[in-house]
């Protein structure tokens, strides 16, 4: 695109953006200083039309931005985005936390807050986690809680089957024997590392510990979904419509489609979107999800964001989700550090 088209360009999905109505060329006119005619800026609309920047949802009607078009005007914020002194924000406590999942849900609420949208959260994995504490307790001939502490202070409950369960005073000498070997490893490393620890091990404690231990540390990769403020959507024009809403708490309840984004998302740092057609579930084709990882000063743990319709505030929702990013970083730092 030349200047002026792109200037045009950033003018209607700005004004989309604010009104949610089809943008018209006199429209443009009005607010740009170009000094060009009606005329003039149809003829570059319907040219940005041809190259798939504006849809028309009439023929009487004005254009609306497309996916394509919301995917050049991120990629160009995100280029001339100035360069920031990034400084470790102090974010004190509400209160003392004792899980850090409460901390999780409410960096989430408060983003959601901030941007009026919906809040999305990837918890760190599971299987990353450090070993703090596991218990075995017995339920039934068969079955046996599992109930998994990390160092993070997270919590992770399970229920396992067996062929026959051992009275509870042997499940606690094996409870006690995998926190003697494994304190402060990682749990999806127990899980591998738990036959090579124990081999040539002959002794019936050892045998009930490989035995149990390899289910019970058979844990998730992925971390978990928080989603806050589902009802936010409602407010956008854009869900008016019951059948396209449906389709997107369907999301929400099913969480397989988000959990796959957030997790592609934390592959690497930074901030990542998704727009429309981009995000490859059935029921996300009208949203954006934005998202930007957070973490300790060594290793990315998880990813915080929002998900809206397409038409959203990008450089709005932006600016918050990088703060809330930087935020909550240092705030599970400090909660690491404090309960290790």
């Amino acid at each position: 695109m030349d200047p002026r088209a792109e200037q045009i360009l950033d003018h209607i999905i700005e004004q989309y953006i604010q009104t949610a109505e089809p943008v018209g060329s006199r429209a443009i006119s009005k607010l740009t200083e170009l000094n060009l005619s009606a005329a003039t800026i149809r003829n570059v609309m319907s040219d940005l039309t041809e190259v798939g920047m504006l849809s028309q949802p009439h023929t009487s009607a004005g254009r609306v931005p497309t996916d394509r078009a919301y995917r050049y005007y991120v990629d160009k914020l995100q280029k001339n985005k100035p360069e920031e002194t990034i400084q470790d924000e102090v974010w004190p406590a509400k209160r003392p936390y004792e899980r850090l999942e409460d901390l999780l849900y409410e960096a989430a609420q408060e983003l959601t807050e901030e941007t009026h949208c919906t809040g999305l959260l990837l918890s760190p994995r599971p299987a990353s986690s450090k070993l703090n504490r596991v218990e075995l307790i017995g339920i039934s001939g068969t079955q046996v809680l599992v109930v998994l502490v990390t160092q993070a202070g997270m919590v992770k409950n399970r229920i396992i089957t067996l062929k026959e369960c051992p009275e509870q005073e042997d499940l606690n000498l094996v409870a006690s024997k995998l926190c003697e070997l494994f304190l402060g490893h990682a749990i999806g490393d127990i899980h591998e590392g738990l036959l090579e620890t124990l081999a040539g091990k002959t002794d019936r404690l050892s045998a009930h510990a490989i035995r149990i231990g390899k289910k019970a540390l058979e844990i998730e990769t992925s971390g978990e979904v928080y989603i806050s403020g589902g009802a936010n959507l409602c407010g956008f024009p854009e869900f008016n419509n019951q059948a396209s809403l449906k389709k997107v708490y369907q999301e929400f309840e099913d969480k397989r489609g988000l959990s796959r984004i957030l997790n592609e998302m934390t592959r690497s740092a930074g901030l990542h979107v998704t727009i429309g057609s981009e995000n490859q579930a059935a029921g996300l084709e009208s949203c954006s999800i934005l998202a930007r990882t957070y973490g300790t000063t060594n290793s990315l743990l998880g990813s915080i964001g929002i998900i809206g319709p397409t038409r959203i505030d990008y450089p709005k929702v932006i600016k918050a989700i990088d703060r809330s990013s930087r935020k909550l970083s240092y705030a599970v730092d400090h909660f690491l550090n404090s309960n290790t």
